[in-house]
């Protein structure tokens, strides 16, 4: 599978190719620009080598359009490339947070029904040592689980956060691109 730094270092790199290639490209327009200049003022001896590197300036040019048209379609790719992959991982670690939120409250619930249990049986009927111990042991359970029970509510909430964050972020990149969902 590829991983989240393989997909960031071939948009880096396509990135660079597409700045330099831009670069080119107006280097090639300029030294065009000035010889269109140079090819009015030109005697008719050296128009005609004027005109041959013109014709290959001009092919130039084209070349190197359609080559940073190609860079920056995949450049293009590579952004969406990555975005599914943060998109995907997003979801993965919100599935896990909202798995282990509900186990704790799950957690949570047989620990009050522990306790209402021991309660509902006489629990507080007596007050020795022994019952005293029970009631503890019962209090700081509930009071344990409810503590990770809302740790892990929080942390679902955050990751829920990110996630739609991310999938907002995608949405966007997609509609920049020009991408539309078939539905």
């Amino acid at each position: 599978m590829t991983d989240n730094v393989t997909l960031q270092a071939d948009f880096d790199l396509l990135a660079a190719r597409c700045k330099d290639k831009q670069g080119e490209l107006a280097t090639a327009r300029a030294e065009l620009s000035g010889l269109v200049e140079t090819l009015v003022d030109a005697a008719d001896k050296e128009r005609k080598s004027l005109l041959q590197k013109r014709v290959e300036l001009l092919n130039l040019i084209g070349a190197c359009d359609d080559e940073l048209q190609e860079l920056i379609r995949r450049r293009d790719v590579a952004r969406l490339a990555i975005a599914e992959f943060n998109l995907q991982q997003a979801q993965d670690e919100y599935k896990r947070v909202n798995t282990l939120a509900n186990e704790k409250r799950l957690a949570l619930n047989a620990a009050l029904d522990e306790q209402l249990h021991f309660l509902n049986r006489g629990g507080r009927a007596g007050i020795d040592d022994e019952n005293l111990k029970k009631i503890k042991y019962h209090e700081i359970t509930v009071a344990t689980t409810k503590a990770d029970s809302q740790i892990a509510a929080r942390h679902k909430k955050a990751a829920g956060g990110e996630y739609q964050k991310i999938k907002a972020d995608m949405e966007a990149l997609r509609k920049e691109l020009g991408i539309h969902d078939e539905k």
